[in-house]
């Protein structure tokens, strides 16, 4: 990945993810990387080129390319292209950030950034580990996947 947010991104048509729609896709718009992904917060630097699967709207995604600065490139990527419409619309401004739609099932990328993260993505997908697998091959040798997601077992129903 060139240095300077140069994100040279292609579209890529996604057809394997659950959608989301309607009221559901506000949550998205209010998430933020401290507080959504505090793992990822941790690891993102200055200069560095991140990949964003499951972007939504791309409040996590602006988040990161705050984090790596105009150095860096943050590539928010989506299945949805309502959701990356929304994206680009409020958040294309941002030097350095760019959002595209694909299936995370065929991403396009080998060994092209630092850090790929997922948030709250693998419970949408029937193959989580096909998906996992793309995203480790689009990252550097030495980079990070990093994955956060709903943990199911720590639900509780009243009444059972």
């Amino acid at each position: 990945m060139s240095s300077k947010g140069d994100c040279g991104m292609e579209n890529h048509q996604a057809t394997s993810r659950a959608k989301l729609s309607g009221k559901l896709t506000n949550a998205l718009d209010a998430r933020t990387l401290a507080s959504s992904n505090p793992g990822l917060a941790e690891v993102v630097r200055a200069g560095m080129a991140v990949l964003d699967v499951g972007c939504g709207t791309g409040a996590i995604t602006r988040g990161i390319a705050e984090a790596v600065g105009p150095l860096g490139c943050a590539v928010g990527f989506d299945n949805d292209p309502a959701l990356i419409a929304r994206a680009r619309s409020a958040h294309g401004g941002v030097p350095g950030l760019a959002f595209e739609v694909g299936d995370v099932y065929s991403l396009p990328y080998e060994e092209r950034f630092d850090v790929a993260a997922g948030s709250r993505l693998f419970v949408w997908l029937a193959d989580p580990l096909r998906a996992l697998l793309r995203m480790r091959a689009a990252v550097q040798v030495g980079g990070l996947v990093v994955v956060t997601d709903y943990n199911h077992e720590k639900i509780r129903w009243e009444p059972e």
